[in-house]
């Protein structure tokens, strides 16, 4: 798809076209079919060890207790005075491993740093890739993209599956207001499966997303909260 505009604009360290096919043409199409976008510049951390639950319960709001494996929830880290001084994505990869991806992981390194946690992270940014694909026809074209039928993954429900014989993780999750999908994998194969998946896409109307769609209302990008003061109370906040 071409960038018809041949100009870019910033999103993290990469350039984006600010359009493909016309700004029009993709705010739309998390309605009428289904847009992909890219968002590998988010900072993405796996946090391993057999106190990683505990550790990631004590300075995030939501309670952990009950957190299946391939679950993603929503994780807001505060400080200590209440400030909510992180916010992103938590998915559980096994029994003492999850993955945090977000703007910035910054602060949930600076935290394991100051304790005693039986948690080891590690930082896994360069190596993986996470696109998202949303709108009514994302799980048409995931399925076509994948090989197989994706029914099974509830929303905010993750499984492994395969592009191309390529692993992948496949969350049914997004925050586009409509059905929607994001694929983590290697970042080595990451153009192959963007190709695939746009070919996939084709007969039900996929559009990428453009820098302008990223910056418009109801935007398909993760949003940084604004500066919030919470009361931090662990009987109040630390809710499934």
């Amino acid at each position: 798809m071409s960038n018809n505009s041949q100009a870019y604009g910033h999103f993290a360290q990469t350039l984006l076209p600010l359009e493909y096919t016309g700004w029009v043409d993709e705010c739309t199409a998390h309605v009428v079919s289904c847009y992909i976008g890219d968002w590998s510049p988010l900072h993405k951390l796996v946090v391993r060890g057999s106190q990683a639950q505990a550790f990631l319960a004590w300075h995030g709001m939501r309670d952990l207790s009950r957190f299946e494996s391939g679950q993603i929830k929503h994780h807001v880290q505060l400080d200590e005075n209440g400030w909510v001084a992180s916010e992103g994505v938590l998915c559980r990869l096994g029994e003492e491993e999850f993955l945090y991806t977000a703007g910035s992981g910054d602060w949930l390194l600076w935290q394991v740093s100051q304790g005693s946690w039986d948690v080891e992270i590690q930082d896994v940014s360069p190596e993986q890739f996470i696109f998202g694909i949303q709108g009514p026809a994302a799980h048409y074209t995931m399925e076509k993209l994948t090989g197989e039928s994706l029914r099974d993954i509830d929303f905010c429900r993750s499984r492994m599956s395969s592009v191309a014989g390529i692993p992948v993780r496949v969350l049914r999750t997004g925050i586009s207001g409509e059905l929607g999908y994001e694929l983590h994998g290697p970042v080595g194969h990451a153009n192959e499966i963007w190709s695939a998946a746009v070919e996939s896409g084709g007969q039900f109307g996929i559009r990428p997303v453009c820098w302008w769609r990223r910056t418009s209302p109801r935007s398909p990008g993760r949003t940084r909260p604004r500066r919030t003061r919470r009361r931090r109370s662990r009987t109040r906040w630390q809710r499934k």
